[in-house]
């Protein structure tokens, strides 16, 4: 695990973007798109030693209303989480624990939380406590308490067995300084928790008094790409990595192929009663719509391969997917990951010229009906995330300073092709 104080790669250029367009902070000027953390349910296959904390894509006007999602139902869209007594399809640990948070105007008004007198589900490790803390900092993490404005948290207990989690976690919380410019300030800690950031970029509430298990059976999140937007976004195309967790169901190959369906998580926290939120893939939103014909991911000894047939979409989305599916794989030098882009019978898409000439992709002309592939190989290396084997044009993957990965647009022309190597390298 990496931690937030000890990174080994800290890209500065995008933390006054990632600050202006997610931090619930910011002066937006209109409605735009955002993402806010939730603690994430694994259902049998959680660690009781420590929580995931998995962003949302929300929608709101200066982020009001966006408080309550941290604690909203969170739908296992691909495939139920199974336990030995039963399934569940709800994704969001402080939901079924019967945690509900109210942050209206934070740090203006108090942020309030309901201990609801619900027991712990059967399957799961968790105390309430714990749960209760990881939620907590899914609030801390998306507001902003300083010295002059704390946050100011008031948790009520429906049932007298939880009025001691209430009255140890109420009080002020500070972590971030008056200005902006101003030093760091020593942050208010949560109770018996440390926050760690792994290589993929979640951050994990760790439980330093827990013994982790010997072994997990935790299956790791996919990536959906989720392209921020509305007229408060940011001017380069950023897009956000959103983490899925698959149902039991799905084995490691189902799993990455849902990065080629739509994903249609969202939380419209300006207008629900539209029914127009976005599609949260950005592989499938855009006006007019992307689309795929088909997006197959299958493995053996020598490695990984995915074919996507027919992708409609922009150059930089379509890199920004494929960078998904690199970093959702994690290929190695052993176990590569080969990824195949099949054009269709129609007029050449936006995307060929650029990723034709893009190095490391070999072209093939010979397919029937007019059609093209081009193959890439790709390798990650996780301590520096970054690519140490193929390329995408447009867009790249950079960890910024709290440990997030994000793609942002690269504004740097792709390589030419080195011209002693063979013809449609």
């Amino acid at each position: 695990m990496f931690t937030n104080n000890s990174l080994p790669i800290m890209r500065t250029s995008i933390g006054c973007l990632l600050a202006a367009a997610v931090s619930a902070t910011c002066h937006a000027t209109s409605v735009g798109l955002g993402t806010i953390e939730q603690p994430v349910n694994l259902c049998a296959g959680s660690d009781p030693s420590r929580i995931p904390l998995g962003r949302v894509a929300t929608e709101s006007n200066y982020h009001y209303g966006r408080g309550p999602v941290i604690t909203a139902a969170r739908p296992s869209l691909h495939g139920a989480m199974e336990w030995k007594s039963g399934t569940e399809l709800d994704q969001n640990l402080a939901h079924v624990f019967g945690i509900g948070l109210n942050n209206h105007d934070v740090p203006h008004s108090p942020a309030t939380i309901l201990l609801k007198s619900r027991p712990a589900p059967p399957y799961s490790p968790y105390s309430k406590e714990q749960v209760l803390a990881a939620t907590i900092h899914c609030l801390l993490r998306s507001n902003r308490g300083t010295p002059k404005q704390p946050i100011q948290l008031h948790v009520t207990a429906e049932s007298p067995d939880d009025q001691a989690l209430a009255t140890k976690f109420s009080g002020e919380y500070i972590n971030a300084p008056d200005r902006h410019d101003d030093p760091p300030v020593e942050s208010t800690p949560v109770p018996d928790t440390r926050l760690e950031t792994d290589s993929r970029g979640i951050t994990w509430v760790v439980f330093p008094n827990i013994k982790p298990p010997a072994k997990t059976t935790a299956r790791p999140p996919v990536f959906i790409p989720f392209r921020l937007g509305g007229e408060n976004g940011p001017d380069d195309p950023l897009w956000l990595l959103l983490p899925v967790w698959t149902g039991s169901d799905h084995n490691r190959e189902q799993s990455l192929e849902t990065i080629g369906r739509p994903y249609p998580l969202f939380y419209d926290c300006f207008n629900p009663s539209t029914g127009g939120g976005p599609e949260s893939n950005a592989l499938f939103s855009g006006d007019p719509h992307g689309s795929v014909f088909s997006f197959d991911v299958t493995s053996t000894d020598a490695g990984t391969e995915a074919l996507i047939r027919y992708p409609n979409t922009s150059t930089g989305t379509l890199a920004a997917s494929v960078l998904a599916l690199v970093l959702s794989a994690q290929p190695t030098a052993e176990h590569p990951l080969a990824v195949t882009l099949e054009t269709g019978p129609d007029n050449p898409p936006q995307w060929l010229g650029e990723f034709r000439t893009c190095p490391g992709w070999t072209a093939d002309d010979t397919a029937a009906g007019n059609r093209i592939t081009l193959t890439c190989s790709f390798v990650w290396d996780p301590r520096s995330s970054a690519l140490t084997k193929g390329a995408v044009p447009a867009a790249r993957i950079v960890r910024s300073e709290s440990g997030e990965l994000v793609i942002e647009a690269n504004s740097t022309p792709p390589e030419k092709p080195d011209p002693s190597l063979p013809a449609g390298n």
